[in-house]
């Protein structure tokens, strides 16, 4: 079972993108306002808290203790850069502060790794046909063989199993993997990329090219 995260963040733009960026790992909470976020972590299990501070009204400081009340961990992530704000921010009970703006794959790292101190390491594997994809280690068999991936390969290839039967964008690949979101998406990486993956692991017939729009990984 996936682990819910609530992202608390007043920009839509941010709230989204962060939210795009983990919901392949985990079942994702929206919240726009504190009085939102306090809301749902009454009505909704939560695993862990991305909390902004500069909420309107009810600031990310006045959220805190209904988190900490519950035990949950939290990850700020706020504008606020001083050294005075991280230090206040650990020292009120979060497990992590980051500092906008960030990258996503940073973020996800810290995600994970709070997740892991918290919660312990749980492994996960899938399958796809003749393949055995072990997401904790990053490794993929074919036929019990061992299959030789780069990291953005692998990221692909589980992005792909995860979201099987589903037509996606280039531009949708490319800012989950990559983790850049622009109007000048680089197509050449995302169709190379998947050209390696095709003939590496025997998908040509499983993972079909969309005309104009991307890609779909065959549901079995």
């Amino acid at each position: 079972m996936k682990r819910t995260i609530l992202i608390v963040d007043d920009s839509v733009r941010i709230n989204q993108l962060v939210k795009m960026s983990l919901m392949n790992t985990y079942d994702i909470v929206q919240a726009f306002t504190g009085e939102d976020a306090v809301a749902s972590l009454q009505s909704t299990k939560i695993d862990l808290v991305l909390l902004d501070i500069t909420l309107p009204k009810m600031s990310g400081y006045d959220v805190l203790p209904y988190i900490t009340d519950k035990e949950i961990p939290v990850i700020f992530l706020t504008a606020k850069t001083e050294v005075a704000d991280v230090v206040q921010g650990l020292q009120l009970g979060a497990d992590d502060y980051i500092t906008k703006p960030f990258h996503l794959e940073v973020l996800k790292s810290r995600v994970e790794a709070v997740m892991r101190r918290v919660y312990g390491h749980a492994d996960e594997r899938m399958t796809y046909d003749n393949l055995v994809i072990d997401v904790t280690q990053q490794t993929v068999r074919r036929d019990g063989e061992l299959v030789d991936l780069t990291n953005k390969e692998f990221e692909l290839l589980v992005y792909f199993v995860r979201n099987q039967g589903v037509t996606l964008a280039r531009e949708t690949l490319y800012e989950n993997i990559w983790d850049f979101a622009d109007d000048m998406v680089d197509t050449r990486t995302v169709d190379l990329h998947v050209q390696r993956l095709r003939k590496k692991l025997g998908l040509a017939d499983r993972i079909t090219t969309v005309f104009r729009v991307g890609y779909r990984m065959e549901t079995l």
